[in-house]
C-alpha cells in the first residue's frame, strides 16, 4: 500500500484524535470503540480533508488509517482508566508543604541576624530564607538584627535600622526558639518616653536605657511585643527595647 500521509499530516491527525478523545471519552467507555469512524469525522471538515489529502486515499487506505487512529484513541482510554485506578488506591494527591503549618494558631516570631543578602532575598543566621515582597529596602548593612514574625497568617520581617516589611518565607529556620508575640498599636508615649500606652488599654514602663528612642515614638505606631518583655516599633528601625507591663 502506498504511503499517502507525510509526518506533518500524521501529527495533525494525532492532535485531532486528542481533541476527539476529550470530547468522547465519557461516552466511549460505554460503547465499542470500533464504532467511531474517525476518518468520516475528519472528512466533515473540508480544511482537514484537503490538508491531510483524504480525498486521494482509497477505501482500503481509509480503513487502515481509521484502525491506526482507533489504536491511539484506545491507548488514551486505557491510560485514563489506569490513572483513575491509581488515584483511587493512592488516595488524595499530596500538596506542597505550607510554611504556616510549622506554627499553631498563636502568633510567633524568630529572632536572628542577616547572614547574606541578594537584593531583596535574605538568608538569616538561623537558616531561614526570606524575600521582601513589599516596600523599598535600600542598603541594609552587615549582620543586622531581624525579627521574622507572623501575625494573622501574614509574614513580616523587621530589620534593625530599617522597619518592618511584608515578606515571603522561602525556607523556615533550621533552628532557634519560637517567641510569643503580640501586635499592639501605640496610643501615647508619656513622661519622656518612660510610659507607653496602647489602644487595647495596656500600659508599659520602658527601661531607662531606651527612653531616648521611645520619647520620639508617634501615636498609632505598630508595636510588636515579644515574650511580654521586649518590644520593637515596626514603623522605625530603632533597636529592640525592654519593657515591663504595668497593666
Amino acid at each position: 500500500m502506498r504511503v499517502a500521509l507525510g509526518w506533518r499530516p500524521v501529527r495533525l491527525v494525532l492532535c485531532l484524535v486528542g481533541a476527539l478523545f476529550l470530547q468522547h471519552c465519557t461516552t466511549a467507555r460505554a460503547q465499542v470503540a470500533d464504532s467511531i469512524d474517525f476518518v468520516s469525522m475528519l472528512e466533515m471538515d473540508t480544511t482537514w480533508t484537503r490538508s491531510l489529502g483524504l480525498g486521494k486515499l482509497t477505501k482500503a487506505e481509509k480503513e487502515s488509517l481509521n484502525r491506526l487512529l482507533h489504536t491511539n484513541f484506545q491507548l488514551g482510554l486505557d491510560f485514563g482508566s489506569k490513572r483513575d485506578s491509581l488515584a483511587d488506591h493512592r488516595g488524595p494527591v499530596p500538596t506542597m508543604p505550607d510554611v504556616n503549618s510549622a506554627f499553631d494558631n498563636k502568633d510567633h516570631a524568630y529572632l536572628s541576624k542577616i547572614e547574606k543578602d541578594n537584593d531583596d532575598v535574605f538568608q538569616l543566621e538561623n537558616g531561614a530564607v526570606v524575600q521582601i515582597s513589599s516596600g523599598f529596602l535600600g542598603h541594609v548593612g552587615f549582620r543586622k538584627k531581624v525579627v521574622l514574625f507572623r501575625t494573622s497568617r501574614n509574614w513580616r520581617i523587621w530589620i534593625e535600622g530599617k522597619r518592618a516589611y511584608k515578606c515571603e518565607v522561602l525556607k523556615l529556620p533550621d533552628y532557634g526558639n519560637q517567641h510569643d508575640v503580640e501586635l499592639l498599636t501605640l496610643s501615647e508615649s508619656r513622661a519622656g518616653g518612660s510610659i507607653l500606652l496602647t489602644f487595647d488599654g495596656s500600659v508599659f514602663e520602658v527601661n531607662s536605657l531606651y527612653r531616648f528612642n521611645t520619647v520620639l515614638w508617634l501615636s498609632t505606631a505598630d508595636l510588636l511585643l515579644i515574650d511580654d518583655y521586649q518590644m520593637i516599633n515596626l514603623d522605625t528601625g530603632d533597636e529592640m527595647i525592654e519593657v515591663v507591663r504595668i497593666r
